[in-house]
């Protein structure tokens, strides 16, 4: 809800302690562009993703929950039902899960427990940003 509605005070009580909210609290334009896009662009970000309901919430399956972590994985309903693959389709011809390309067709967002309680850890997928060196 709070990337939806730019709420930028509700993300920031929803970012876990760390680089990611540092980040955020220093307005990085990277992290920024990742959660709402640029210039009236949204396509590949997070609210570009979420808004596009339904959406199919799923846990992660090979990063496993525990009580101190969670990493779920966000399909617009819509593109999911398009890349999952037909019923009854033999496990050995299925692709490989999760389906489609990250950020064009889901989004990942790991979830860590703070004294808090739950807090997004990665804004769901941020990695930050790596100069180019050349030479």
């Amino acid at each position: 809800m709070a990337v939806i509605s730019h709420n930028s005070g509700l993300l920031a009580q929803s970012l876990a302690p760390g680089s990611v909210a540092d980040a955020f609290a220093a307005g990085d334009p990277h992290l920024n562009s990742h959660l709402w896009g640029a210039n009236g662009e949204t396509r590949g970000t997070v609210v570009g993703l979420l808004s596009r309901p339904p959406l199919c919430v799923i846990d992660n399956p090979s990063a496993p929950s525990s009580d101190a972590e969670r990493q779920i994985i966000v399909y617009p309903q819509a593109t999911y039902q398009g890349l999952k693959p037909a019923e009854g389709t033999p496990a050995d011809m299925a692709p490989s899960f999760p389906y489609g390309v990250e950020r064009a067709d889901y989004i990942t967002c790991r979830f860590t427990q703070t004294a808090s309680g739950w807090k997004l850890a990665d804004a769901c997928g941020f990695r930050g940003y790596t100069s180019a060196v050349t030479g």
